[in-house]
C-alpha cells in the first residue's frame, strides 16, 4: 500500500524525535543512555568488535549460513515488517534470519554480533505463532537494540557469562568472584537496555497492547496457552512480587531481562506518556493528561529497581 504524503511527513517528524545518529536516543531509559555515553568514551569498542567478529565467524558461522534470511523472495511478510521498523527508527535494514535456533530454543528472538556487523534471529516457532502486530513489536524491539548500539556489549556480556565464566563455575573459587563482580552491574544495565528496546518495539508497532501479548507468548512458549491468560490477573502477580521480601526480589539482580509482568507494566506507563506519542508520531488523545518525562522515568524505575 502506498504511503500518503501526510504519513510520510508524520514518519519523518517522529524519526527526527528519536535523536541524532551515533548517540543515545530520546526514548532510551536514562541509565541506558548514561552507560552508552561512558562506553563510547572508553574507546575499546573497535577492539572488542574485532574479537567478537572473529569468534562469531568460527562458532556461529553454521547457524548464520544454515538459516533462512528474510528477503523480498524469502519470508516477504517478515522482511516487510523489518524494513518498516528499520525505516521508522532510521537504521539500515539488518539481516533477519529464521531457523529453529541453537539447541531448538523454541519461541525466541535475539540480536547478535557487533554494532557494525550484526543479525537478528527469529525462531521459526515465533514466526509461526505471532500475529503481524506482535511480530512488528518483536522485530522493532530487536531493531531498537541496533538503533541504540547495544549489540556489541550485549553479545560480549553473553559470551563472558554464559559461554566463558559459566564453564568455570564448578571450578576453583578464583573464577567465581570475577563472574559475580561483573555480572551484577552488567545485568543492571541489560535490564534497562531491554526497557529501551521494548520502547522501540512499541514505537514501531505504535501499539503497546501488541507488545504485551507478544511478551506473554514469549514467556509461555505457545500462542494457544497465551489465549487463556487474563492479563490483569497476570499483572496482579507483579504487585504481589513487589511486596515480597528482599531475599525473593534479590534473585532478579542477576537477571538480564526484567520479569515479563514488570515489562508489561512499564510498557503501559510508556503508552500513557508524552514521549510515546512524540516518538511514534501519533496524535495526542484529547482530554487525557499524559505522563511527562520525569514522571515516566520515576515510575518506570520503581518497577525495574530490584531492591
Amino acid at each position: 500500500m502506498a504511503t500518503s504524503f501526510a504519513d510520510f511527513v508524520a514518519l519523518r517528524k517522529s524519526r527526527e524525535q528519536l535523536g541524532p545518529p551515533g548517540g543515545p536516543k530520546l526514548y532510551a531509559h536514562p541509565a541506558d543512555s548514561v552507560v552508552q555515553r561512558v562506553l563510547s568514551r572508553v574507546g575499546l569498542q573497535g577492539s572488542v568488535e574485532a574479537v567478537l567478529e572473529s569468534y562469531l565467524k568460527v562458532f556461529y558461522g553454521t547457524l548464520i549460513h544454515d538459516s533462512v534470511q528474510a528477503s523480498p523472495r524469502q519470508f516477504p511478510e517478515l522482511y516487510a515488517l523489518l524494513t518498516d521498523c528499520s525505516e521508522r527508527l532510521g537504521i539500515a535494514v539488518p539481516r533477519l534470519l529464521v531457523g529453529p535456533g541453537p539447541g531448538g530454543m523454541g519461541m525466541n528472538a535475539f540480536t547478535f554480533g557487533t554494532d557494525q556487523e550484526c543479525f537478528i534471529f527469529v525462531t521459526s516457532l515465533l514466526a509461526l505463532q505471532m500475529s503481524e502486530e506482535e511480530l512488528r513489536f518483536v522485530i522493532g524491539h530487536e531493531c531498537g537494540h541496533i538503533h541504540n548500539q547495544h549489540v556489541t556489549y550485549l553479545t560480549l556480556g553473553y559470551l563472558l557469562h554464559y559461554q566463558l565464566f559459566s564453564k568455570f563455575w564448578k571450578d576453583p573459587d578464583l573464577y567465581k568472584f570475577p563472574m559475580f563482580a561483573t555480572r551484577l552491574p552488567l545485568a543492571s544495565w541489560q535490564r534497562r537496555a531491554e526497557i529501551t528496546a521494548d520502547r522501540a518495539g512499541a514505537i514501531c508497532a505504535r501499539d503497546t497492547d501488541a507488545g504485551a501479548r507478544a511478551l506473554i507468548k514469549l514467556r509461555l512458549g505457545f500462542a494457544s496457552l497465551a489465549q487463556s491468560i487474563d492479563v490483569e490477573a497476570y499483572l496482579a502477580q507483579g504487585e504481589d512480587l513487589r511486596r515480597e521480601s528482599l531475599a525473593v526480589r534479590g534473585q532478579e539482580l542477576g537477571y538480564s531481562h526484567p520479569l515479563v509482568v514488570k515489562r508489561i507494566q512499564m510498557l503501559r506507563l510508556f503508552a500513557r506518556s508524552e514521549l510515546f506519542y512524540s516518538c511514534a508520531g501519533l496524535p495526542r488523545p484529547a482530554h487525557v493528561d499524559l505522563l511527562q518525562r520525569n514522571d515516566l522515568e520515576r515510575e518506570t524505575e520503581a518497577f525495574v529497581s530490584v531492591l
